[in-house]
């Protein structure tokens, strides 16, 4: 036996023991026995057999979301498969998701991984284990420090996905549809909606010239940022046709109806806003490449009782506090937010307590993303506080003012538990709460709290 067989099995007894371990103390999956597992050989996931399908779910914003919505009709349909919910998008995800499904001489007994892969990390992980199919749910401008650009970002995934591996692709952003323009495709996408229209004002657009001709171009509707439809007047570039479009939404019947290559289906509307029915157009487009039919799709979309929204909403008195995932050091995602309160027109106050948990650890001091979010949207009538929490609240208080939000309205608390204490409970009827993953944990405890407080003040 080589030597890297050793290391391989030796790496993998202690995976697996670590694995056992996590059981028996009742924790949550986690990366541990990958990370355990790559410590002790670094091309530990070369070694492994791969799943009969294995897919890749990568992109900017929403990965998790459709692998967590593939997952939940895969297994309402009896499928047999393994994912990575939870874990993270990096190598030791991937791992510890496949060694459930492996023995320790790293044979797969696996028929179906469907994963999320952080793009950052594409060097590390599809040199060793090439998907048969990747999503790319879209690519935005996010975290300057870590991803750089989205130019960056796109040479990573076409220098390292494999020219076999078929791709499913937003057919409306037109940098995530020209991936690997080679490799066999499916796009899906969304007809022009009511709500759409031909100029945004979003500050950033990551594509407006041609990448072919340099010629400006023309968009037929801009969504939101560089996400729409588009040609070049010059050449050939533009939008792709989508194989799997949605066609109406119907937000009274919660429901929407899309055209696919068998025909005219309709879906439940799982989602409150359009990245949300994104996410969930990229994850129906996956399960039917995976074989299951509209109806076994669409009638298992209609028993989730947890939506995909980042959003859950809780009474408190007469007031509602809304819990709001929103990724730190993201611009694109943080503006749709921002888009989504601003229209719905209620009072309310927005405390933002997404920063990133490694700027709390002084991390890093590039805040340049801020500056690109779309703050102006709370400069409106119906946001009438905003109370910027953690050590970076200063950095949130004068990108607030920029936008032109009035100083009185805009509070500032270095101890994130004083944003309790700051909310003008009195003056708004709701109240959204921002969170990232990292700071999750505390924003659920400040919940609480604000709770008690709103429920002692109505007595």
């Amino acid at each position: 036996m080589k030597i890297t067989d050793i290391r391989f099995c030796g790496a993998g007894v202690l995976a697996k023991n670590a694995m056992n371990i996590q059981k028996l103390l009742g924790k949550k999956k986690s990366g541990i026995p990958g990370r355990t597992a790559g410590q002790f050989c670094p091309d530990f996931l070369s070694h492994m057999e791969k799943p009969e399908t294995l897919v890749y779910v990568t992109g900017t914003n929403g990965k998790e979301e459709v692998v967590e919505l593939t997952a939940k009709v895969l297994k309402d349909n009896n499928y047999e498969f393994t994912d990575n919910i939870g874990m993270g998008g990096d190598g030791d995800s991937i791992i510890s998701a496949l060694l459930g499904k492996t023995g320790i001489s790293g044979k797969s007994n696996c028929k179906l991984a469907v994963l999320a892969v952080d793009e950052r990390y594409a060097p590390l992980i599809y040199p060793q284990m090439q998907p048969d199919i990747c999503v790319c749910t879209n690519l935005f401008r996010n975290a300057p420090d870590w991803n750089v650009s989205v130019d960056f970002i796109t040479d990573i995934l076409n220098t390292n996905i494999s020219n076999h591996t078929k791709m499913i692709l937003n057919g409306d952003d037109l940098i995530t549809s020209h991936l690997k323009p080679e490799n066999e495709r499916i796009y899906f996408g969304m007809e022009k909606l009511p709500e759409d229209s031909g100029l945004r004002p979003n500050i950033i657009q990551d594509i407006s010239v041609c990448p072919k001709c340099d010629t400006k171009l023309e968009y037929d509707f801009v969504r939101y940022n560089h996400l729409g439809r588009a040609h070049c007047p010059k050449c050939e570039y533009g939008s792709p046709e989508a194989d799997y479009d949605v066609l109406s939404v119907d937000r009274e019947q919660n429901c929407f109806t899309m055209r696919t290559p068998e025909g005219r289906n309709v879906y439940p509307l799982l989602g409150k806003n359009t990245a949300d029915l994104y996410h969930e157009v990229a994850a129906i487009t996956l399960l039917h490449q995976l074989g299951l039919t509209a109806e076994q799709i669409s009638k298992s979309l209609a028993s989730m009782e947890n939506k995909i929204s980042g959003y859950k909403t809780e009474k408190a008195g007469n007031k509602e506090v809304v819990m709001c995932l929103t990724k730190g050091k993201n611009p694109v995602e943080n503006s749709r937010i921002f888009e989504f309160i601003a229209g719905q027109g209620t009072d309310c106050a927005v405390v933002l307590l997404n920063y990133d948990y490694q700027d709390d650890l002084h991390f890093s001091e590039n805040m340049a993303w801020l500056y690109e979010a779309d703050y102006e949207f709370l400069n409106n009538a119906c946001v009438r506080q905003v109370v910027a929490g953690g050590k970076r609240c200063y950095d949130y208080q004068v990108r607030a003012l920029l936008a032109g939000i009035p100083e009185s309205q805009v509070e500032c608390a270095l101890n994130v538990e004083d944003v309790v204490k700051l909310v003008n409970i009195s003056e708004v009827d709701r109240i959204y709460l921002l969170y990232s993953e990292g700071t999750r944990p505390k924003t659920a405890e400040i919940k609480e709290h604000l709770m008690k407080r709103i429920e002692k003040e109505a007595d």
